[in-house]
């Protein structure tokens, strides 16, 4: 975790990747505080607004933003691209140790988490980094659970991880299967063909919902390469991380699914989607 001072997120308000050549990751946008101004409710809804014509000083924003959104191409002319998930590091270059507590009290008073759902949080990121010292330092008989992460997730693939192809089309309905189908897909570093299963991935395990898009490229946020994917994986609708076993972590990356471990269902069959923190409210 690392710390951001005076930023927020909006609301829906996503990356479309329109200028970052078409990448389809769909981040939430960070917004600096000195670049909003608070509105009255009252006020915030116009039935018919009038156009919006650009200031000078925003008709010279526009290039300056393009511009910067692509830095020095890499060595074999590919495009490398600067967006705000490039940039994070930069943006919050201080670490917050996980027991640096006010980061959570912050949490609780602003609203993002209650308290319940952060003591867990502390929990299972202590209890993590427990399970990491073991690794180095204990045999592998004395180890808790064999030393896995809180989720306790196994790969138990041989070989080559498998593959599958259901048909599945955005606007479809699909049942994330359960954790005992999905662990034969993955590798012992619970990757499928490089695409990566997670505990907070699992918490959806058993729920349904729909499917809002295919994803087969994104941008690596570590070097701004843009990453073509050999096979589409897919996004579902209001299922994002939740930060659950992340340290409260605010922004709700879209998990991305493999066919194989999602099952179609037909309309109606399930109601409405849920995701795990609306199943605990209810």
């Amino acid at each position: 975790m690392r710390k951001m001072e005076h930023a927020v997120h909006l609301v829906g308000l996503r990356c479309d990747g329109g200028g970052h050549g078409g990448c389809q990751a769909g981040c939430l946008l960070f917004w600096k505080t000195a670049w909003l101004r608070k509105v009255d409710p009252a006020d915030a809804t116009v039935d018919d607004p009038a156009p919006v014509v650009a200031a000078p000083a925003e008709s010279r924003l526009l290039p300056l933003v393009v511009r910067n959104a692509q830095g020095p191409a890499f060595e074999d002319g590919t495009e490398r691209f600067r967006c705000q998930a490039t940039e994070l590091l930069r943006a919050a270059p201080e670490v917050l140790p996980l027991l640096e507590f006010g980061q959570f009290s912050k949490d609780v008073r602003t609203g993002n988490f209650g308290v319940g759902w952060t003591a867990r949080a502390i929990g299972v990121g202590v209890y993590n980094r427990i399970q990491r010292a073991s690794n180095k330092t204990l045999p592998r008989w004395a180890r808790i659970r064999g030393g896995k992460d809180w989720g306790y997730l196994r790969g138990r693939a041989q070989g080559k991880t498998p593959t599958g192809r259901t048909g599945i089309e955005v606007g479809d309905l699909v049942r994330v299967k359960s954790r005992k189908e999905i662990e034969p897909t993955l590798n012992e570093n619970l990757l499928n063909r490089g695409m990566g299963f997670d505990a907070e991935m699992a918490r959806f395990c058993g729920k349904t919902a729909r499917v809002l898009r295919k994803v087969d490229q994104i941008i690596d946020e570590y070097t701004g390469k843009m990453i073509y994917m050999k096979s589409p994986c897919l996004v579902l609708e209001n299922v994002v991380c939740e930060g659950a076993f992340n340290a409260n972590c605010p922004r709700a990356i879209t998990p991305y699914w493999r066919e194989i471990w999602l099952e179609k269902l037909e309309d109606g069959a399930e109601g409405r989607p849920q995701t795990p923190a609306q199943s605990a409210a209810n």
